[in-house]
C-alpha cells in the first residue's frame, strides 16, 4: 500500500467514528509534504501549535494553490504573536483564548485579519499548573461579557476547548471528567448569554473517544494519523 492509501485509510479509521464532529488533524510534527497529501486525499481542517510554524505552513499550502485550507490555532498563544498570527493566510479559528489579556489583545487587532476568525475559549479543567486556560466559571463568563460588549464582526465566538488530565492513574475517568465540567460550563453559558449553540473542542488521540461521548463538536488529532 503507497503512502497515499495509508494516509487515507488512517483518517477513514478516526472519521468512521467521530460522526458530525470536525476532524482537526494536529500537524504539530508533519511538514508540508503530508500536510499536502492529506489535503490531497480530500481533508481542509488543519491544527498548528505553534505561531511561526503555522505561517510557514499555511503559505506553503497557499503558494500551491491548495487555498480552500482550514487552519485551526490550537497551542498556547502569547500576547505578542497575536498581530503575526491574525494575518496568516486561511486561519479558521483560534482554540485557546485562555485570559481575558489575550481576548483584549485579540480584539485590538482586529482590523488587520485576513478574514472573520472563530474563537474558543480555553478552560483549564483539570486544574494542572502547566496548563492555561480559565479556572473557574466566573472569570470564563466576564470574558465572554466583555466579548458581547465589544460586539467585534470579524470575531465570531464559537465555543469552549480543554484538555484532559495529563498525570493520572485514571486517564478515562479523569478524561470524562474534565469533559463534563466543560459541557456545564458551556450550558451555564448558553442560559446566561441566551445562546443556541456553544461547540466543544475536546479530546485528543488519547481520549477522543471519551470527548465524543461527552457531546465533543470537534476533536484534535495528530499521532493517529501523521507517522
Amino acid at each position: 500500500m503507497n503512502e497515499p492509501d495509508q494516509l487515507a485509510k488512517r483518517f477513514e479509521s478516526i472519521t468512521s467514528k467521530i460522526g458530525d464532529a470536525t476532524l482537526v488533524a494536529v500537524t504539530k510534527y508533519s511538514d508540508l509534504r503530508e500536510i499536502s497529501l492529506a489535503y490531497d486525499i480530500g481533508h481542509r481542517d488543519f491544527g498548528e501549535n505553534r505561531v511561526g510554524d503555522l505561517e510557514t505552513k499555511a503559505n506553503g499550502l497557499q503558494l500551491d494553490e491548495r487555498d480552500d485550507v482550514r487552519w485551526h490555532f490550537i497551542g498556547h498563544l502569547q500576547t505578542n504573536k497575536v498581530a503575526k498570527l491574525v494575518k496568516i493566510p486561511n486561519l479558521y479559528a483560534i482554540h485557546s483564548i485562555d485570559s481575558y489579556k489575550l481576548l483584549q489583545e485579540l480584539l485590538r487587532r482586529e482590523s488587520d485579519m485576513l478574514s472573520p476568525v472563530r474563537i474558543y475559549f480555553q478552560v483549564n479543567t483539570s486544574g494542572e499548573a502547566e496548563k492555561g486556560g480559565f479556572e473557574d466559571y466566573e472569570s470564563l463568563k466576564k470574558s465572554v461579557s466583555h466579548f458581547y460588549k465589544a460586539s467585534p464582526s470579524a470575531i465570531i465566538f464559537e465555543g469552549l476547548m480543554t484538555m484532559g488530565t495529563y498525570r493520572t492513574d485514571d486517564r478515562d475517568g479523569e478524561a470524562r471528567r474534565c469533559f463534563q465540567t466543560l459541557k456545564d460550563y458551556a450550558e451555564r453559558l448558553k442560559v446566561d448569554f441566551k445562546l443556541d449553540k456553544i461547540c466543544l473542542s475536546m479530546g485528543m488521540s488519547e481520549d477522543f473517544d471519551i470527548a465524543l461521548e461527552e457531546g465533543a463538536d470537534v476533536v484534535r488529532v495528530g499521532s493517529l494519523l501523521f507517522k
